[in-house]
């Protein structure tokens, strides 16, 4: 289960074309849904995502000078886009759906209204208040460590924070334009 959750650290190459990003380079983060695992590539802005998958979200990111360390910026309405319209499925699509609810209710997106039992089944209610809209998500089975783990883990993969992971290779985040 723990291999299901060690999320790729952003990439100082195109996944398309394998060109290098200078430092300061706007490019384009993508996450799939790659059968065994979720997946993040990042591209260059012409370079085109995996054509047979579709992107369960994209943002763009730049790469940082060398000495930039800064906290990149989570885009909480994107984030919030992708939870919306992701439906439980299978245990990864559970565990990843569970883990960004956990992510938007620490960024105050969402709020925990109560904890249910149906079939056999625990599911947390999130309210989110700014929408008028209610989300029963099933709660996986994981210990607290694990529930701490996917949610630090997504919140390192959506911001493209590897600054945290890898100094060197770091890269801040900013919202895809509309």
């Amino acid at each position: 289960m723990a291999t299901d959750w060690n999320m790729p650290r952003a990439a100082i190459r195109c996944a398309a074309c394998d060109r290098e990003f200078d430092a300061g380079e706007l490019h384009q983060a993508v996450v799939i849904d790659a059968g065994e695992a979720f997946e993040r590539k990042d591209l260059c802005l012409g370079c085109p995502p995996p054509s047979l998958l579709e992107p369960l979200a994209a943002w763009r990111v730049r790469r940082p000078h060398p000495q930039t360390k800064a906290r990149p910026v989570l885009d909480r309405e994107a984030l919030y886009g992708v939870f919306s319209r992701l439906s439980d499925g299978d245990e990864r699509r559970r565990r990843f759906r569970f883990g960004l609810a956990l992510l938007l209710w620490r960024k105050r997106v969402l709020q925990l209204a109560d904890t249910i039992s149906r079939d056999g089944e625990e599911l947390w209610c999130f309210d989110a208040p700014r929408r008028d809209e209610r989300f029963e998500v099933v709660r996986p089975d994981l210990d607290e460590e694990a529930v701490e783990r996917v949610s630090a883990e997504l919140e390192l993969l959506l911001s493209g924070d590897a600054a945290v992971i890898d100094e060197a290779d770091g890269v801040n985040s900013e919202p895809v334009d509309a």
